[in-house]
């Protein structure tokens, strides 16, 4: 590992040290307990290639580091899927949805060593 690394590292010891919380990620039959999730927010303008409407997109996102997200039996790594649901300690219900992109998420640091996936409120607990 690179000194560069390293940082990376620690800084995402210390963010979800500081910022995460528990929460379940759920697809079809997989269900992932991820111990410290970062909750996050992005913001999406979308403007008519016409000129015309503006809208503004808030996502709540979730910065889950790609080793988390694992198969439970397998133990496969997974990427996050456009329809799975996020449960955090509350019981809120979080869809995840696309952004800018159909895959409802984007690399979340330059190492692609976390995911930052865009969701939706569904349910207040």
């Amino acid at each position: 590992m690179s000194l560069f690394d390293d940082v990376l590292s620690i800084h995402a010891d210390v963010m979800e040290s500081a910022a995460g919380e528990p929460v379940v990620y759920r697809f079809g039959s997989i269900s992932i307990t991820i111990k410290d999730a970062v909750r996050g927010e992005s913001r999406f303008d979308l403007i008519r290639s016409d000129g015309g409407a503006y809208t503004e997109t808030r996502t709540i996102d979730w910065i889950v580091r790609c080793d988390v997200m694992a198969e439970p039996n397998s133990g496969e790594l997974i990427e996050p899927s456009v329809g799975a649901e996020f449960t955090d300690a509350s019981g809120s219900v979080y869809e995840v949805i696309p952004g800018l992109s159909p895959t409802g998420w984007r690399w979340s640091d330059t190492r692609r060593n976390a995911y930052r996936i865009h969701t939706m409120l569904r349910n207040r607990a």
